[in-house]
């Protein structure tokens, strides 16, 4: 008994020391130092240009239907510079669609009319309101291409029809950074093929990014 007990200590004692003489593998490199654990990539945050908090888009819409139809459509996009000057382009689309009667037959009339403008609003009391309303000064140039009805020409050819147009607005804030806008405007190109009649009256909004 004394001798079973004996050998299995020697069993014992002769497995410890084999095990501790096993290589350990650690992060450790050749030299001992230890290898730092990889970082993960972190995900790149969007960074909100500043540009942006001058920069507003909007326009205007105008729908009509019936015996006469209409669809206006008016986008822009405009920088703010100053807090008292603003700068801009836009896109114009008309689509004009009329039901003509003679009494025994009736015919469609329909045209479409599209064209971009350019334009400067001066704000010169917009620090007047807290929240941003404001009276404007607005100065634009539109070029519009269009159908010359005005041509005797049985087929009708496109033409571009400039327009110069100034006048007064007045734009009104329904939110923090978004305004519902109101211009009475005069064109001062008198072209009879212009297709609004004076004085023009736009009703638009403005939406800041």
């Amino acid at each position: 008994m004394l001798k079973k007990t004996l050998t299995f200590i020697i069993l014992v004692v002769f497995a410890s020391s084999a095990m501790a003489q096993l290589p350990k593998y650690d992060d450790s490199d050749s030299t001992g130092t230890t290898k730092p654990n990889k970082a993960e990539p972190q995900k790149k945050k969007f960074v909100r240009p500043k540009w942006f908090d001058h920069t507003y888009v909007g326009g205007g819409l105008g729908l009509q239907f019936g015996t006469y139809t209409v669809i206006d459509l008016s986008p822009m996009v405009c920088y703010e510079v100053g807090k008292v000057f603003m700068g801009g382009i836009g896109f114009t689309y008309l689509y004009n669609r009329v039901r003509l009667s003679n009494g025994a037959s009736s015919y469609i009339f329909e045209t479409n009319t599209y064209g971009g403008r350019a334009f400067v609003r001066l704000l010169p009391a917009r620090n007047v309101f807290s929240n941003g309303d404001a009276f404007f000064v607005h100065g634009e140039y539109e070029v519009l291409n269009l159908e010359d009805f005005a041509s005797s020409s049985v087929i009708k050819k496109r033409v571009n029809v400039p327009g110069y147009i100034a006048g007064l607005g007045y734009q009104q804030a329904i939110g923090r950074r978004a305004f519902t806008t109101l211009s009475v405007l005069w064109n001062f190109n008198d072209d009879p093929r212009y297709p609004f009649n004076n004085p023009l009256f736009r009703f638009g909004f403005l939406i800041g990014l």
